[in-house]
């Protein structure tokens, strides 16, 4: 028994366009994004980047307790120290902790 091998099923068969085809199909653009910026937005954007340039230089600088620090540092030498899930939930999903 023989077996047609040609039918004309492959998927990935080429369709050649005509001319006319050509014209009506939509042509092909890349995929980018795109951002676009204004003379107007400068202001606002410079405002919210010295925001949180502000609120990251306050975190730092922030005087740290050194009693707390020896309690971190004791309980991560023992392996003892644990982060409630709720505590860790909340931060990821909010900035308020």
């Amino acid at each position: 028994m023989k077996i047609e091998s040609n039918l004309g099923l492959s998927i990935y068969r080429n369709t050649k366009l005509t001319g006319a085809q050509r014209s009506e199909a939509p042509p092909k653009t890349a995929k980018t994004d795109i951002a676009e910026f204004s003379h107007n937005s400068a202001p606002a954007l410079d405002k919210a980047l010295a925001a949180a340039k502000n609120s990251i230089v306050g975190s730092i600088n922030a005087p740290a307790d050194p009693e707390r620090i020896e309690a971190l540092r004791q309980s991560v030498r023992s392996g003892s120290y644990h982060i409630p899930t709720d505590l860790l939930v909340r931060s990821i999903l909010d900035d308020e902790v």
